[in-house]
């Protein structure tokens, strides 16, 4: 009669086989990593399946200038089964990006998993020639609209004016939090760009907007697990993570609010982005019914009040801090715009040339704090040669823009803020060849120029009717930070002090 196997011999076979499976798979792990880097870059090897994901931190940025230290200015890892190249330095970005731009122009695949499926058919996420067509239609109306022209000036100084206006309605004793205010202007100089009008401020779009903004944010940690990890959007409970009955209806409401202020486009103060658009659908030639048609338009109006609105709101939240944290910087600033603008008119474009070291302070915070610190990732059609390595084609590029403005070989201290850097010895902005907040390139923001206008206008004009004080004269101003879509201030608790001028 056959003696049956025990248990504990059943068991130790199942473990005997489990370990040997999981030792040759992690060998077959490394060896595949090892081998698919042999001209390329180096870096850590990180875990088998997950990749280096697991030790990125809240703040990857800071993570791959580490890594920098350790590897050099690029580097690979794998983020899942992504194999990715970080750049960590300026050559690396003008090699990559300018020098070899048609290479490393496209997105990557998935990259941006969306549960609704909506927010890809835009500028920021499509590639080839439907990303070409919708930056051209923008850049192009961005000029003819005249953004950075007295008339489209003169309109933001209204707000601007609104602004200062109702912050005197503060109880500007006691520290206040004026990011509502900050958001409402953001926003309606965006209303302004691409519907053609600033909105009253009792318009539904200003909340309907922040909240879709805010559902973006809430979902950026988990958005880019689901790009490494495309198959986990399959698994139940995704979509509540992802909150996406709260997020559909908010879409539903933009989108609304967004249809009826097309139908009424002819209304418009200015010809905008909308005019473009309809003019394109409207009128479509060569095949261009297939680019610009209702959902991409509307897709990309969604995308530019995201970008717009939260990047321009971050840089000023972070310009009061700062200046409330550095009073003999703020005064200095003050000074310059008492001489140059005096206090019987708004400041102007015109004055920003007159006033670098007001110029310089905004370049320095641009600087130090990033926004974007990691830029939107790259993909390259092609194997090309970047520094003394050989980049995969299809490889996953991300640009470290925070590496790149604390390069200690070419800014000596750059955890210093210190606006001087970009001063001359006769008092002239100089040394902005390595600042690129922006980013470098033909995906450089388009919003560039529109952001710097706003943020120099609401900084002057503030600077020229308050003091910006800490929250309370023991205390240190709070400078940290933390990092979802952009580097934000923790919060932004500020004293606003009436100038007796």
């Amino acid at each position: 009669m056959l003696e049956m196997p025990s248990l504990n011999f059943l068991t130790e076979n199942f473990i005997l086989s489990s370990t040997t499976f999981i030792v040759v798979l992690t060998l077959y792990w490394y060896i595949h990593v090892l081998y698919s880097r042999r001209n390329g870059p180096p870096g850590p090897l990180g875990l088998p399946v997950l990749g280096y994901l697991p030790f990125l931190g809240r703040k990857p940025f800071l993570t791959f200038d580490k890594l920098k230290d350790k590897y050099g200015p690029i580097f690979s890892l794998k983020l899942g089964g992504r194999n990715a190249v970080v750049f960590n330095s300026y050559e690396a970005f003008y090699e990559a990006f300018v020098k070899n731009a048609d290479a490393f122009i496209s997105r990557p695949k998935d990259m941006h998993i969306n549960v609704l499926n909506s927010e890809q058919s835009n500028v920021v996420y499509e590639s080839g020639v439907p990303w070409k067509e919708h930056r051209k239609l923008i850049v192009g109306t961005m000029k003819d609209i005249g953004v950075g022209s007295t008339g489209f000036e003169s309109i933001i100084l209204t707000e601007v004016q609104n602004f200062l206006n109702d912050i005197e309605k503060y109880n500007l004793n006691r520290p206040v939090d004026i990011s509502p205010l900050i958001k409402r202007i953001s926003t309606n100089v965006m209303n302004l760009a691409l519907l053609g009008k600033c909105l009253n401020y009792d318009d539904p779009i200003f909340e309907i907007v922040d909240k879709y903004i805010t559902h973006y944010v809430d979902n950026s940690a988990l958005i880019p697990i689901l790009s490494f990890f495309p198959w986990l959007r399959h698994f139940p409970g995704i979509s509540w993570c992802l909150n996406q009955k709260e997020l559909e209806k908010c879409l539903e409401k933009l989108n609304k609010r967004l249809n009826e202020e097309i139908e009424k486009s002819n209304q418009s103060s200015i010809n905008a982005i909308v005019h473009a658009y309809l003019d394109k659908i409207n009128n479509p030639t060569n095949g261009s019914e297939s680019i610009f048609t209702n959902d991409s338009f509307l897709s990309n109006l969604r995308v530019l009040y995201i970008t717009g609105v939260e990047t321009t709101a971050g840089s000023m939240k972070w310009i009061l801090k700062y200046l409330a944290a550095y009073p003999d910087v703020q005064r200095k600033i003050q000074e310059e715009l008492d001489r140059v603008i005096g206090h019987d008119r708004h400041p102007t474009m015109a004055d920003k040339l007159r006033t670098p070291y007001t110029e310089a302070t905004l370049l320095e915070l641009q600087r130090l704090v990033p926004l974007v610190s990691i830029n939107v990732p790259h993909s390259n059609t092609s194997a090309c040669k970047i520094g003394n390595y050989t980049i995969a084609e299809d490889s996953f590029i991300i640009g470290n823009i925070w590496a790149v403005h604390h390069d200690k070989e070419h800014w000596g201290d750059p955890d210093n803020f210190r606006p001087e850097r970009f001063l001359d010895e006769n008092g002239r902005i100089v040394n902005t060849g390595h600042l690129i907040p922006f980013f470098h390139g033909k995906r450089q923001c388009l919003g560039e120029g529109l952001a710097k206008m706003e943020v120099y206008l609401l900084t002057a004009s503030l600077l020229m009717h308050f003091n910006i004080l800490k929250p309370y004269d023991d205390k240190p101003m709070d400078l940290s930070s933390h990092y979802t879509t952009t580097l934000a201030p923790v919060e932004l608790q500020i004293r606003l002090v009436k100038r007796a001028i």
